[in-house]
């Protein structure tokens, strides 16, 4: 009789359990949300609490860059306003559509590359999150064809966290933008000075719609600056960036940013005051 070796298959990793709120989501093996959140007490924590003033109308969030679903089930525990999230990376996807079954119906995941189609790339996932590869050849779709093709409706938020490539998506949703007019909150990283020169040409495209004031945070979750104008942010992006470029040791290594037009600056307004009361005292002393 002829043996037969037995060949054990690999074991796949085993995904990580993390909880956000009071529900409990699936991680890749890598993630380090835990890790984040663990030792930064504010890191993500301002937009479930922007989410909340929202007003309750039936209008949408739109969350491009969804990764596993961990932003969009934060917000959901905080608003009842329906979530449209789009992530690009297979892997994130999937693990998308399994965290959000818990919202029964409030958040439709949607798997797309979203971009203007001036930037092209394949996605590249380190565990944590997909970063673009401009090398590759994949395709990208508008915004604005996504919101079509999925009829949200009117959208009253707009989040973007793409690593470097959140002023191409704005910019693939003008109809939307000049429409709904959002509050609009996007992830201000990059890596390199095309990336730089990308998200300050945003700037130029957000306040031809109208957006005058923007709320500064760093990469920490601290806000930084309240109702300023972007030639401030573009003063902070030249501090970030002499950081990088001389290697030196980084204080901060990006901002997010909120915008918002004068129509609803108030929820802007009301939103950076719940997150300063959440702070206590450090933000709260006279002088």
């Amino acid at each position: 009789m002829f043996g037969f070796k037995k060949f054990k298959s690999r074991r796949q990793p085993e995904l990580r359990k993390h909880t956000v709120g009071g529900v409990e989501i699936l991680l890749t093996p890598d993630h380090q949300l835990p890790r984040y959140q663990s030792k930064h007490v504010l890191y993500d924590r301002f937009l479930p609490i922007l989410a909340g003033v929202l007003p309750d109308d039936g209008s949408w969030i739109v969350d491009v860059g969804a990764n596993v679903g961990d932003t969009a089930v934060a917000l959901a525990q905080n608003c009842r306003n329906p979530i449209l999230s789009v992530e690009g990376d297979p892997e994130f996807y999937s693990l998308l559509q399994q965290n959000i079954q818990p919202l029964k119906g409030q958040v439709k995941p949607v798997q797309a590359l979203v971009g203007t189609g001036s930037i092209g790339g394949n996605l590249i996932q380190d565990g944590t999150t997909a970063r673009r590869n401009e090398s590759g050849n994949s395709s990208t779709i508008t915004l604005d064809e996504v919101l079509k093709t999925h009829s949200p409706g009117a959208v009253s938020l707009l989040k973007t966290d793409t690593d470097g490539y959140d002023a191409d998506i704005l910019k693939s949703a003008p109809e939307m933008l000049k429409a709904s007019r959002p509050l609009v909150f996007w992830e201000n990283e990059f890596q390199s000075k095309d990336q730089l020169d990308e998200l300050e040409s945003g700037y130029s495209f957000l306040a031809s719609l109208g957006y005058e004031k923007i709320w500064i945070f760093d990469n920490f979750g601290f806000p930084i600056l309240t109702g300023v104008g972007f030639d401030t942010l573009k003063q902070i992006n030249s501090y970030v960036y002499a950081m990088m470029v001389m290697k030196a040791p980084q204080t901060i290594f990006y901002t997010d940013i909120l915008a918002a037009t004068p129509e609803n600056e108030h929820l802007a307004v009301r939103a950076i005051a719940e997150y300063r009361s959440l702070l206590g005292s450090a933000y709260n002393r006279e002088g």
